[in-house]
């Protein structure tokens, strides 16, 4: 059996926030590439996080297995499953490993997103068989949950009581919000703001609306099935 990582629901789809943009600065690789070896020596000390949970709420939940491990497997689609544990788990771990370039996904290094694979194994496990499947739907998953996290970064710095959360570092705090003030980034939120102020049916109708739920459709089919004693079509 393959070791794993951890925690619960939740599961909006993401709020997009733009590219991902390369330092122009020295100083500013550097710190990159120093947030990353420290995001790896961290990990690798005693089998440790990257830092201490921040809330209560950042605590991955306890596991149903003997094993102190939620046992995960994948779906002939390919998908992890149960999977309403999995996005929560992702928004602890992102605030665990240490993010140089965290502003977006696609500038998140790729040694990082290992990292977080790495604190997801300690609180999962599956067979050694799917470990690919499962990585690869995880990677998924992450990317995601990554836009709501930033979003939900973004939307706190707007309170003057809250601004930089203690999970990034203040050297690289700046970057962050550098990022968002960009033109293309403001461009990209005005214009995905007025989408979702859209009323697709006509005026009066009601704005669209984005959000499934924290269930999945597998979980939730499950749950049907159980109830009624058969699969649903």
């Amino acid at each position: 059996m393959a070791r794993g990582s951890s925690d619960t629901h939740s599961g909006r789809r993401g709020r997009g926030d733009g590219r991902g943009r390369s330092s122009s600065s020295g100083a500013s690789s550097q710190a990159s590439d120093e947030g990353i070896h420290d995001s790896v020596a961290q990990i690798q000390l005693a089998g440790g996080s990257g830092s201490a949970p921040t809330s209560s709420e950042d605590t991955v939940p306890s596991s149903h297995s003997s094993t102190g491990r939620i046992m995960l497997t994948i779906t002939p689609q390919g998908k992890i499953y149960p999977y309403e544990y999995v996005p929560k788990a992702c928004t602890h771990i992102f605030k665990q490993v240490r993010n140089p370039n965290g502003f977006n996904w696609k500038a998140t290094h790729d040694d990082v997103k290992n990292l977080y694979f790495m604190e997801f194994k300690k609180h999962f496990m599956w067979d050694d068989s799917i470990e690919q499947a499962v990585k690869l739907d995880f990677m998924k998953i992450a990317a995601r949950r990554y836009k709501d996290f930033v979003y939900e970064i973004k939307m706190a710095n707007d309170d003057p009581k809250k601004g930089r959360p203690p999970f990034i570092h203040e050297r690289e705090w700046p970057d962050w919000l550098s990022y968002w003030r960009s033109e293309a980034v403001v461009k990209k939120s005005e214009t995905a703001k007025k989408c979702r102020m859209s009323e697709p049916e006509g005026p009066g109708t009601g704005q669209v609306k984005h959000k499934g739920g924290s269930k999945s459709t597998l979980q939730i089919a499950d749950e049907i099935a159980k109830k009624k004693g058969v699969d649903p079509s």
